[in-house]
């Protein structure tokens, strides 16, 4: 299933999530050792996905863009980071992390 094709790629940090990646001690919460942050992917099946994705408009002055709607029909491929323990070996996905 992980070699299935994706029409579709999709990846969704909280603001909280990305100050952590940005700035946050990397360290086990069991251990205290060095945490290395590893991107997963996976899957999912869905008929209906929504999403924005950005153009530029044309001949307008400044170089503006603007988004628009578009509608994704099939399996995507969604990445979310873990962090692992130099130390103990433990997996944490980023959201535990945060809260």
């Amino acid at each position: 299933m992980e070699n299935e094709k994706a029409v579709g790629f999709s990846m969704t940090l909280q603001p909280k999530e990305i100050l952590y990646m940005l700035f946050g001690r990397k360290a086990c919460p069991r251990c205290t050792s060095k945490m290395k942050r590893n991107k997963r992917t996976k899957i999912v099946h869905s008929d209906n996905i929504s999403g924005w994705t950005k153009r530029s408009m044309m001949g307008g002055s400044g170089g503006g863009h603007y988004a628009t709607p578009i509608m994704t029909h099939g399996p995507i491929r969604v990445a979310y980071f873990e962090y692992e323990c130099s130390g103990c070996g433990a997996q944490f996905p980023l959201a535990e992390l945060v809260s």
